[in-house]
């Protein structure tokens, strides 16, 4: 996969996760603002992950709610209103609690990055993807 495939991939896969988690605002008992700061989270969570490919290591996949869990989720909550037409005000504790999740996610991401010697002078030759050497140099 190309450089450009890779960000247009990863790209792709931040829209998805907002369109899928967007409608949520809309759904009760959960509150637009819950939903916007879980998404925000979510988002943070994704980056996390490719945050430690500009620093030559590889795409971090840690859990505990990671993308797939996440869609898993999503499936049930769908499945719920399909089923019932909504969802019970108990249900009102998801998103709080997805959150915590997705926080302990991105915890766990950042804690996994590589360790880069030499400081930035020495950036390629650390391994720093040329992404950020380009970057970098272009500033």
């Amino acid at each position: 996969m190309s450089r450009l495939e890779g960000i247009l991939n990863e790209a792709g896969d931040l829209v998805s996760e907002i369109a899928l988690f967007m409608p949520l605002m809309f759904v009760p008992p959960f509150s637009a603002e819950a939903v916007g700061v879980l998404i925000a989270l979510v988002v943070a969570s994704e980056l996390a992950g490719i945050a430690p490919t500009m620093a030559g290591g590889e795409r971090r996949l840690e859990g505990p709610l990671g993308k797939v869990d996440r869609s898993i989720i999503l499936s049930v909550i769908a499945l719920v209103i399909a089923v019932s037409g909504r969802l019970p005000e108990s249900a009102s504790i998801l998103v709080p609690a997805l959150s915590v999740g997705v926080i302990a996610t991105i915890g766990n991401r950042k804690c996994r990055y590589p360790r880069i010697r030499g400081g930035p002078n020495n950036a390629n030759r650390a391994g720093v993807s040329t992404i950020a050497a380009d970057i970098r140099d272009s500033l």
